[in-house]
């Protein structure tokens, strides 16, 4: 039996399309973190809003009118 290895043409063929993946994924990385930033942010929004009513509820205590729903989707 002969043992036949991978050639440098093998190998580079196969770097080239790996490389091209990633290239073809790398945006598509960059929209997925950006629309997770948005989601913690209108999350935290959220919270600070819901707080705010609580306490003003609570308190008795009046303030600037805010909407029902401060994040549009």
């Amino acid at each position: 039996m002969r043992q036949r290895g991978w050639t440098l043409k093998e190998i580079l063929v196969v770097l080239a399309i790996i490389a091209a993946l990633a290239a073809l994924l790398y945006p598509i990385g960059q929209i997925v973190r950006y629309r997770v930033l948005e989601a913690k942010c209108r999350s935290n929004l959220w919270a600070i809003y819901t707080k705010y009513k609580l306490m003003k509820t609570q308190n008795g205590v009046g303030g600037a009118v805010l909407p029902r729903s401060p994040i549009a989707s």
